[in-house]
């Protein structure tokens, strides 16, 4: 069993000093909470107005927040979890909460109705949406998290945080907010024990296509969040 304290040291480098840490520490947590919302205004405000104009530049940047980030945090690939020492223990036991949340969307599909049957196409889709999930688990655990650690001095608080705004940006879909909020939860717990973006990844990839394919339609609605949620039919 790994223990480790709930508080967390703050690191060298651009703040020394505590009123400067202090500072610093909160210039963390807006960080992590700017880029929240402004992903929240490109999905809610920037991309039904359909201005390509407008969308392609404010996503631009949008994505390029994390990585300037790290950047400028001195963030080596190894901190941020792109990394393969620590793969295999990683592994079991995101492994293990991936079976068991598998076996529960399937229960929710058996009884919602859902045919439980994987079409041959989603052979790609389980060879290629763990692509679409690293970049999420990035953002995710290796900008948002990782900030929230280091500006809230609290590892738990981090976690909570971290796993809510996750699940808020894919409101007002009902099961894709509800299983990222508690599936963010496990993956950042799992992050913060060993860090490892490539069996979240893995792990993010394999629940989101049985979601697709399996979780009732009508709350499902392939996957879609935002205004789009509204306008499936």
């Amino acid at each position: 069993m790994i223990l480790y304290s709930v508080s967390i040291p703050f690191p060298d480098g651009h703040c020394q000093g505590n009123l400067l840490r202090t500072h610093c520490r909160k210039l963390r947590v807006l960080e992590a909470f700017f880029f929240v919302f402004l992903a929240m205004s490109f999905i809610w405000i920037i991309k039904p107005m359909r201005n390509d104009w407008l969308s392609l530049p404010f996503l631009a940047g949008v994505v390029l927040i994390p990585f300037l980030s790290s950047y400028y945090h001195g963030d080596s690939l190894r901190d941020i979890g792109f990394r393969l020492d620590n793969f295999r223990s990683s592994a079991q036991s995101v492994g293990l909460f991936t079976l068991v949340a598998a076996l529960f969307v399937m229960l929710i599909g058996f009884f919602a109705g859902s045919t439980l049957s994987l079409p041959l196409k989603s052979v790609v889709n389980f060879l290629t949406y763990p692509l679409w999930g690293l970049a999420q688990q990035y953002a995710m655990q290796g900008f948002i998290h990782k900030r929230l650690r280091e500006g809230l001095n609290n590892r738990y608080v981090a976690v909570i945080c971290t796993a809510g705004l996750f699940g808020i940006i894919h409101w007002p879909n009902p099961l894709l907010t509800a299983f990222t909020f508690f599936g963010g939860i496990a993956w950042c717990l799992f992050y913060d024990r060993e860090p490892n973006l490539f069996t979240l990844a893995i792990s993010h990839g394999i629940l989101a296509v049985l979601v697709y394919y399996l979780g009732p339609e009508d709350w499902v609605r392939h996957l879609r969040i935002g205004p789009a949620y509204y306008t499936f039919h």
